[in-house]
């Protein structure tokens, strides 16, 4: 048997000008011409390998294909051939090609106040480097090409507060994927240390040192955040101060600082200590008790009162050099001694559990003026002048003088007057309008800058000589025994405007033309019986009259009165008498008046007396005489006889006689009883 022979097939031409084109991370476009002597039967196998695994093959009957699904960033190796029908393979042809690498999704994280780190997912397929741009607006950094294994990169020695843009690029090949922008900044510098330069009642003035390293920033401003109990607030400031407002009083806050820069990124918080509003002052400060070495104050509590408040009290007394300090919860505070008449500044100020102080609300008062007391004063009336002398100690503390009143008992204002401060003891004297033996109700104020110290004593003033009695006819002489004589004295001798009559009595002379003088005070009837050329005082008595007239008999022989004693008158004698007033009455020791402390007057005349013969010496003689009664009775005739012719002339004779007698007395008569 014949075989018949198979034709046999030649190898087709290989395609030509074969290239490849990236389209994107998964897909590449490869592209050829026919090869020569085409024909329409030929298909174009296509093997993928090196991006794959295992290998892929495509088929084709066009002069292109796209590959897809292929890893991004990868190189890929493709080898393509014409084959006919049969089986027939032409010759291959291969060509490599990257994919694109994915673009990352960059994210800054991990900023501080100079560096920054950007950081992303690791991409799908192959990424054989990257590269990290940052971007500001004075400056470009990137980073070194970082191997496929990094996924972040810290810029370091940035800017504070500065605003940045960043990128990603992804590399594979000759592509480079460079991500979308992202934004970020550096954090700010915080402020420095903070100032405390005013505080109010209702606010808090702070001030701070500026953040350092700044200059570069794209903007910062300083925010600053007060929290208390009642809240918080906040401030936003491009200075380095700020006035906090609209606080309440006496309340503790505390005050955060923070840089604020771009995107609102803040720095670090720098806080104070607590810092507490100053608390409001307190109200109605007043005294309340005042005496002389005592002082109570009182005040109302401050508005809005906090628990914790206590007060400082500040007493201070500057003329003294007295500074006194307390501190109280309650809303009132005594001193104790304090000196008389001074002025006392008082200080209180309100504080704050931790010791913030208020505003300190001042006033002032003064002690009461320290008054004299009965062992201080001495008031004395002086003789002979109707004055008062006033002696006092100058009381204890402070005066600016004395004030001082005297009225009468019928509440007629005779002084008023004023004494200035004296070191040790003061004298003074009321002079004017005053008048003898009076008490005076005698009130001294002593003056200081507080209530002025009081003292109310009676006075009285002194004496002075009796008023001298000059009318003879205000003494009347009773008809006279032999030795007693009884004067009848008008009330007039005991007028006692110079002062009370304390004592009266009578002068008797036996001179003829006598003159009383004080001197004759000194003299007894005693003193008189051994020399009866003196004038003596027979009678002295205390002035116990309450009648309209003065009896008094001289020579009615009575007890002794110290040294004094009225004895009996001689018969047939001549008597002055004199009336003796005295306001003041001293003796001596050996009871006689003492005239220098004594205060009398003497009447101004004298009444004068004849004393007829004692009766008994009458009667005896009286027998003896009748004989020669009847001799002379008859010479008597005679006489009579001679003397009708010679009336007239003994009636001239006579009249002589009687004058001569009455120029004997001073400023009066005599009188002469049978």
């Amino acid at each position: 048997m014949t075989t018949t022979p198979i034709p046999k097939t030649t190898e087709p031409h290989p395609l030509r000008n074969l290239t490849a084109e990236t389209l994107n991370t998964t897909a590449i476009e490869l592209k050829w011409d026919q090869p020569e002597d085409y024909q329409s039967t030929y298909r174009y196998q296509v093997q993928i390998s090196g991006c794959t695994s295992p290998s892929r093959d495509a088929s084709t009957s066009e002069e292109k294909i796209i590959i897809s699904i292929l890893p991004p960033g990868t190189s890929c190796t493709f080898s393509i051939y014409v084959e006919v029908m049969n089986g027939t393979k032409g010759e291959e042809l291969n060509i490599s090609r990257y994919t694109r690498p994915e673009t990352v999704w960059p994210v800054i994280l991990n900023q501080s106040n100079s560096s920054i780190t950007v950081s992303w997912s690791r991409p799908n397929g192959n990424v054989e480097s990257f590269e990290v741009l940052l971007n500001s607006s004075s400056s470009s950094t990137r980073s070194p090409l970082l191997n496929s294994s990094i996924n972040s990169y810290e810029f370091k020695d940035l800017s504070a507060g500065k605003k940045y843009t960043a990128t990603v690029t992804t590399k594979s090949g000759p592509f480079s994927e460079e991500s979308e922008v992202t934004t970020n900044a550096t954090y700010p510098n915080p402020p420095r240390d903070i100032f405390i330069k005013k505080k109010t009642t209702k606010s808090i003035f702070v001030e701070w040192a500026p953040a350092f390293f700044m200059d570069d920033s794209d903007g910062f401003n300083y925010t600053v955040i007060i929290s208390s109990s009642s809240g918080t607030a906040d401030y936003s400031t491009k200075a380095s101060y700020q006035n906090l407002t609209n606080l309440p009083s006496g309340t503790p806050h505390v005050i955060c600082l923070r840089t604020t820069g771009p995107l609102g990124l803040q720095s670090e918080s720098v806080c104070s200590e607590h810092v507490t509003t100053r608390p409001e002052s307190v109200k109605s400060l007043e005294v309340d008790i005042v005496k002389e070495t005592y002082m109570r104050w009182k005040w109302a509590p401050p508005p809005d009162y906090k628990d914790g408040y206590y007060y400082q009290v500040n007493l201070t007394n500057e003329l003294d050099n007295i500074n006194l300090t307390d501190v109280t919860n309650d809303l009132k505070l005594e001193f104790k001694q304090l000196i008389p008449g001074a002025r006392y500044n008082i200080t209180v100020t309100t504080f704050t559990s931790d010791g913030t102080d208020g505003s300190p609300v001042n006033n002032s008062a003064c002690t009461d003026t320290s008054g004299l007391t009965e062992d201080q004063l001495k008031c004395v009336g002086k003789n002979h002048t109707p004055v008062l002398e006033l002696e006092w100690k100058n009381p204890k503390g402070h005066n600016s003088g004395f004030k001082i009143k005297a009225k009468t008992n019928a509440e007629v204002n005779v002084h008023l007057g004023e004494e200035k401060t004296c070191n040790e003891t003061c004298v003074y004297r009321i002079e004017s309008d005053l008048t003898y033996s009076t008490e005076y109700s005698v009130t001294i104020w002593t003056v200081g800058c507080g209530k002025s110290g009081m003292i109310t004593t009676t006075c009285k003033t002194g004496v002075t000589v009796p008023p001298v009695v000059s009318d003879n006819e205000k003494v009347e002489i009773r008809p006279p025994s032999h030795n007693e004589v009884e004067l009848i004295l008008d009330p007039i001798f005991l007028n006692s405007s110079n002062g009370p009559i304390l004592e009266y009595g009578v002068l008797v002379s036996q001179s003829e033309n006598p003159t009383f003088k004080k001197d004759d005070l000194v003299n007894s009837y005693d003193d008189w019986q051994k020399h009866q050329d003196l004038n003596y005082l027979a009678v002295l008595k205390k002035n116990e009259i309450k009648m309209d007239k003065i009896s008094i008999i001289v020579g009615k022989d009575s007890p002794l009165r110290e040294a004094y004693r009225n004895g009996p008158l001689t018969p047939t004698k001549t008597y002055s008498f004199a009336i003796v007033t005295c306001t003041a009455l001293q003796m001596k020791t050996d009871k006689h008046v003492d005239i220098h402390g004594s205060i009398c007057s003497i009447s101004g005349f004298y009444k004068t007396v004849y004393l007829k013969q004692d009766p008994l010496v009458i009667t005896t003689a009286v027998g003896a005489t009748c004989g020669i009664l009847t001799v002379c009775l008859c010479i008597a005739i005679a006489v009579f006889i001679f003397l009708k012719s010679s009336v007239p002339l003994l009636v001239e004779e006579f009249d002589a006689h009687y004058k001569k007698q009455s120029a004997n007395t001073k400023c009066g008569f005599a009188e002469e009883f049978e």
